[in-house]
């Protein structure tokens, strides 16, 4: 735990992020396709790309040399995350983008 203080307040604040994506990302990263593909790079949080892969919207975490790692969230709102092939993957901008 930190402390987090201003003239008005202070606060503590947990460290731990129970919605970070941390430990899917990492169980997803040893279920790579392609172990020869070499050793999957992330994107930091603030630099992940809005990708499109088929119909679906989401953003890119992670990347090889042949595959992307691509988290979305389904109509219903439960958090996926999936390897797919780099040639199905196409970026998008925020304008046309419609994930969650």
């Amino acid at each position: 735990m930190f402390y987090v203080s201003d003239r008005a307040h202070a606060c503590s604040v947990n460290k731990f992020d129970p919605d970070s994506k941390l430990l899917e990302i990492v169980a997803a990263e040893d279920r790579h396709p392609d172990r020869s593909d070499g050793k999957p790079q992330r994107f930091s949080p603030w630099q992940q790309p809005l990708v499109k892969v088929g119909y679906l919207y989401g953003k890119a975490v992670a990347y090889t040399r042949s595959y992307g790692l691509v988290e979305w969230y389904d109509p219903d709102r439960t958090y996926r995350i999936e390897w797919f092939p780099a040639d199905q993957i196409m970026r998008v901008e925020r304008a046309v983008w419609h994930g969650k």
